[in-house]
């Protein structure tokens, strides 16, 4: 009887957090695509949801919370609620994310919008393709996909050097555009912080199959 209990309530706590997981996404392109056709409603939309995504962490949180002390889990079981602890904390800060894009839209409602860099475009189509595949990870709890998203940090990280040097170069050519460059500028670092948070829930991923911290390893560790 109690191993049935804990497998319903390990169940229900899987929807909820997989639910949170996907309104986050879900926010995350909302506000990027307010950016791209200068939405400004659409962009309140996603400010409006971040409660939602509040409400929806802290349910997860004590859902774990709850686990933990019914039924005391071991081995993967321990691991994976740990895991779904931390990455949950990542999902509220991505959910962050996704109000500060909106919240750049807002602010430039009324500018003409620069064009963009090429890699602007570039990061955001690969850290979120970073989120959706740390989503399938952690469903199937796949450490090939894991490792994936692990690596494909690396490729971020160029891109974002090359966007901001590229807005560097176009403030001091085109200060009249101060503020639309200024509003890029940030929007670089925070899909920047997306592929890190989906890294980050890559991380545990592995450390719930393999019982292993792995934030520390090296290239050859994470490329498998």
């Amino acid at each position: 009887m109690a191993l049935l209990h804990f497998n319903r309530d390990l169940e229900n706590l899987k929807k909820q957090f997989l639910s949170l997981f996907a309104l986050v996404e879900d926010n995350l392109r909302k506000a990027m695509r307010s950016l791209e056709e200068r939405n400004d409603e659409l962009a309140r939309e996603v400010i409006r949801g971040d409660k939602s995504v509040d409400g929806a962490e802290v349910g997860v949180e004590e859902e774990c919370l709850k686990i933990l002390a019914l039924h005391q889990p071991v081995g993967q079981d321990l691991r994976y609620i740990t895991a779904i602890l931390k990455i949950n904390r990542n999902l509220e800060r991505l959910g962050d994310q996704a109000v500060a894009i909106a919240r750049i839209t807002h602010a430039l409602r009324a500018q003409p919008m620069p064009e963009w860099p090429p890699e602007i475009g570039e990061i955001a189509e690969k850290a979120l393709r970073m989120l959706q595949l740390a989503f399938e990870s952690i469903i199937h709890l796949d450490t090939a996909i894991a490792r994936q998203v692990w690596t494909g940090d690396d490729e971020v990280d160029e891109l974002t050097e090359r966007a901001l040097l590229t807005l560097r170069s176009e403030m001091r050519a085109h200060p009249e555009r101060l503020d639309a460059l200024l509003g890029l500028n940030s929007l670089v670092y925070i899909l920047e912080r997306v592929a890190d948070h989906a890294t980050n829930i890559a991380k545990d991923v592995l450390y719930t199959v393999l019982g292993e911290i792995v934030r520390h390893r090296g290239k050859e560790f994470k490329r498998g």
